[in-house]
């Protein structure tokens, strides 16, 4: 039996087309409907709704009502009017004029989304060449997806599209998803993808223990060389420095990071990071004179403060250390001794050096004490010559004052004194009268 309305709002029973042993209709004429509200039909106006494109162009359609009405409604499409506005993505639903068993006001849609054809998504013509990895063919990920887009990421990849590759057939087929709110319809087949022949990972061929001890040498920092490479890899020479891999150290975290260089026809991959590097300096000895005994004379200034011109002395090669930056020197004097030390810090050496016949040049007296005739003076005492000593030469004030020896003439009838100081190299006689 089927149950229908009327024109006239009668219910009628009519025996179905299918039913054998039954025949004709029977009309209720005292019938009232329930009215309903429209909006009580429908889902929330804030519910996302996915139309079609077909389906924004003309959408007073079923296809469209159904994708509203709450679930176990059953409205037709002749019952309401359905309008979409795609500028401001609103999709209106309205009782029509024809309808007597639902009323309320029109019902606005706003979360309104609407997809295109898969096709206008995807490269054109779907038989240019086209290449991606074996892990691509594996992964099926955005990057493989990607490579088929107008526009890399305007589709996501399982969100939007998937993609099934046929290798054989050199084939890729992007089918939009269900419930994409960006991409519908028929799939695309790409027919000519090429699968390109894997580089195996770098770190397939270094060393699997990346704590590894590794010790390399301060040139090898600073110039990188094949034997460089080697001690990173599980077997010599597998890799080539600069086509195939490089190198950057990190001396202060003890750390060497290879990367695959972009071009190489070996190796792919992430970079492999070594936390175990250190890097042997040459010892200070190679960059001093051979014979430690060698004669060397320095200032008594050299002696007081180093300068680069004191380091010179010991090196065979003139600045090939910074003093204080790459060394530090030690005067024994007594002993005739200097000890150069590797600073903690230097990139260049390491290690320590004693010379053994270091001769301290002292200057001369004279050239500071140069007014010998020190005039009147009140006694023939030390003191008394002392003190009119430096008063006549005050460029003697930054001497130390109380390491000067002061020696009277033995014969009292003269007024002379012999002047000498262990700082200086030589004796000075100064006159005076009383």
């Amino acid at each position: 039996v089927v149950l229908t309305f009327s024109s006239t709002r009668h219910l009628v029973a009519a025996a179905s087309t299918t039913a054998s042993n039954l025949e004709g209709t029977v009309t209720y004429n005292k019938t009232k409907p329930t009215i309903a509200q429209l909006n009580s039909l429908l889902k929330s106006t804030n519910t996302a709704i996915i139309l079609t494109s077909e389906e924004s162009r003309n959408p007073n359609h079923q296809s469209v009502l159904n994708k509203v009405l709450n679930p176990g409604q059953n409205l037709s499409s002749e019952m309401v009017n359905i309008s979409f506005n795609s500028s401001t993505s609103e999709l209106k639903i309205a009782v029509a004029s024809s309808c007597w068993t639902i009323t309320g006001s029109e019902v606005v849609f706003n979360q309104i989304s609407v997809t295109q054809d898969l096709s206008n998504f995807t490269k054109t013509p779907t038989d240019q060449a086209i290449t991606v990895t074996q892990a691509e063919v594996t992964s099926k990920d955005q990057n493989a997806l990607n490579k088929f887009l107008k526009q890399a990421g305007s589709l996501t990849v399982n969100t939007d599209a998937t993609i099934e590759f046929d290798t054989t057939n050199k084939k890729a087929t992007i089918t939009a998803t269900p419930n994409s709110t960006k991409a519908e319809g028929d799939n695309v087949v790409f027919t000519n993808v090429t699968v390109t022949v894997e580089k195996p990972q770098l770190n397939t061929f270094t060393h699997d223990d990346k704590n590894k001890a590794i010790t390399v040498t301060q040139a090898e920092v600073t110039t990188q060389t094949q034997a460089t490479v080697n001690k990173f890899l599980q077997t010599p020479d597998t890799l080539t420095l600069g086509t195939d891999v490089t190198i950057t150290f990190n001396a202060n975290e003890r750390k060497a990071t290879l990367t695959a260089a972009p071009n190489s026809t070996k190796v792919q991959g992430d970079n492999v990071v070594f936390t175990n590097v250190t890097v042997e300096k040459p010892a200070l000895s190679t960059f001093t004179h051979d014979d430690k005994n060698k004669a060397i004379t320095v200032t008594q200034a050299e002696v007081t403060t180093q300068t680069q011109d004191t380091l010179n002395k010991l090196l065979k090669k003139d600045d090939s250390l910074t003093v204080n930056t790459d060394a530090t020197i030690e005067f024994d004097t007594t002993n005739k001794k200097a000890t150069l030390t590797a600073a903690q810090n230097s990139t260049k050496a390491q290690g320590s050096v004693v010379f053994t016949n270091v001769t301290v040049e002292k200057p001369a007296l004279s050239q500071k004490l140069t007014e010998k005739e020190l005039g009147q003076i009140n006694a023939r005492t030390q003191a008394a010559v002392k003190a009119a000593m430096l008063s006549k030469n005050t460029n003697l004030q930054n001497v130390d004052q109380n390491r000067f020896t002061i020696t009277l003439d033995t014969d009292a009838s003269k007024n002379k004194a012999t002047v000498t100081h262990p700082d200086f190299a030589d004796a000075v006689e100064v006159s005076f009268s009383v």
